[in-house]
């Protein structure tokens, strides 16, 4: 299978590559919010500070601790793909055979908010390689829960690309 000229292993496989040992290793305990991102962050001018909406209930089967790299692949998640970009549809795939092409519009101040996770993530010793492993992981296990099929081919094809490309460094 191709993604976008480039060769990508089957799921199945590049799941397999995927330390799970490490994943749970890296995993810092904390506080969660479960779904950040941009829509879910105001910031109120009378109080002058960030405020978070729309809380996660719970991260598993526990009320108020997850994993700090989940809220930080939420975070990278949105900056590549938002819900602006999805409510417009200004996204595309495409197949053809066993090859495939996505594309998806980067709003360019979004991805300048990923150079700033990332800055954030090496000045606080948070591997973001593993942020972006997350991310990967997320848009493929999002991949079946929207009602558009096109959405969610896009995400697992996208997901996909993202992840074998964490896997190639």
């Amino acid at each position: 299978t191709q993604i976008n000229g480039i060769r990508v292993p089957p799921i199945n496989a590049l799941l397999d590559l995927v330390d799970w040992d490490e994943v749970n290793a890296k995993a810092i305990p904390a506080f969660l919010h479960g779904d950040m991102s941009p829509e879910n962050i105001i910031y109120d001018t009378e109080n002058n500070k960030f405020v978070l909406i729309d809380w996660r209930d719970r991260f598993g089967n526990d009320l108020y601790v997850g994993d700090v790299y989940y809220d930080l692949c939420k975070l990278d998640h949105a900056f590549l793909v938002n819900g602006e970009v999805v409510r417009e549809q200004r996204y595309s795939v495409n197949l053809e055979g066993d090859a495939a092409e996505v594309e998806v519009h980067f709003r360019s101040n979004l991805l300048d908010a990923r150079k700033a996770l990332r800055s954030f993530c090496e000045k606080n010793e948070l591997d973001f390689g593993h942020v972006r492993l997350l991310t990967a992981l997320t848009l493929l296990n999002i991949s079946s829960v929207h009602s558009d099929k096109k959405f969610n081919r896009f995400l697992f094809l996208y997901g996909k690309l993202l992840l074998a490309e964490v896997m190639d460094e």
